[in-house]
């Protein structure tokens, strides 16, 4: 997968805070501060992702 330019990582993870299936959270650290991505599971489209993603695990289990 293809690295993001900035400003359209930005307005992806805008859209998803927007939308409430994610929430950015400020931390201080050394040296900088930075930012943690925490996932919203009750949000309908996380849990949709959640779902489809589990199904394609046990698919692939399932191949010899």
């Amino acid at each position: 997968m293809p690295e993001l330019p900035d400003y359209e990582r930005r307005d992806l993870l805008n859209r998803l805070r927007d939308a409430g299936a994610i929430r950015i959270e400020k931390r201080e650290g050394e040296p900088h501060p930075f930012s943690v991505i925490v996932v919203n599971y009750h949000h309908p489209n996380v849990q949709e992702l959640t779902a489809s993603s589990e199904d394609k695990e046990g698919q692939s289990e399932l191949k010899p």
